[in-house]
């Protein structure tokens, strides 16, 4: 079973971003290299960088088509604008 990033080591990716300016590049620019490079140096278990879950059973694919280009769900059967 994968390991996902934690909430603490992800404060602690955070801290290291804003106090390294040389990670924060690397992380901006190659961000699975900066979290093998952040799971080395801190001893992370993690080995997940990014969990996208299934998409809600009751939304269409126009629904969420429409939510990722900036509409809200106002219910599940109608999108608009916020």
């Amino acid at each position: 079973m994968a390991t996902p990033i934690t909430d603490k080591e992800w404060a602690q990716i955070l801290v290291h971003a804003w106090t390294d300016e040389a990670f924060r590049k690397k992380l901006e620019k190659s961000p699975t290299a900066a979290l093998k490079e952040a799971k080395k140096k801190f001893g992370f278990k993690y080995d997940v960088f990014v969990n996208i879950p299934d998409p809600p059973a009751d939304l269409t694919q126009e629904q969420l088509h429409a939510f990722a280009h900036g509409m809200s769900l106002s219910s599940p059967k109608s999108c608009s604008y916020s």
